[in-house]
């Protein structure tokens, strides 16, 4: 746990949170998909609990980044 955290700058936990959460983000440019099944492709069972990540991590709900990332 300490040399992830001193090669990674994080603990893994965040680490994977990050992790997570980037590959959301290309989820919800990319397709269709609902945020349910965007939550749970990327390992989250909960989607209020991935919304609140999600932002925390992005400052955008899930719904508001993909109509951003979409132009409208």
């Amino acid at each position: 746990s300490r040399r992830f955290k001193e090669k990674f700058g994080l603990g893994f936990s965040d680490y994977l949170r990050r992790q997570r959460i980037a590959q959301a983000q290309t989820l919800l440019r990319s397709g269709d998909a609902r945020v349910a099944q965007v939550a749970a492709a990327v390992g989250f069972r909960d989607e209020k609990y991935f919304s609140r990540v999600f932002k925390e991590q992005t400052g955008r709900s899930p719904a508001d980044f993909r109509a951003r990332a979409a132009g409208l």
